[in-house]
């Protein structure tokens, strides 16, 4: 699997099968310059974890919270 990743945060900005230069192109269209981005391939179990860990960063204090605590 290619991605699309933004070196200064570290987050993934595309994954799938595209060309590298319509990856990289998509990445410079959303506003991020082309010597912040970083082209490779992974596994699909990496990725999952990598975006796994990406959207738990995302979350807010409440957001990871609020599994412990049942309605």
């Amino acid at each position: 699997m290619d991605y699309v990743k933004q070196i200064s945060t570290g987050k993934i900005l595309e994954a799938g099968t595209n060309e590298k230069s319509t990856m990289i192109q998509n990445a410079v269209n959303a506003g991020v310059s082309e010597d912040d981005i970083e082209f490779g391939q992974t596994d699909f179990a990496t990725m999952s974890r990598w975006l796994e860990k990406q959207d738990w960063s995302a979350k807010t204090y409440v957001e990871k919270r609020k599994p412990n605590y049942p309605p």
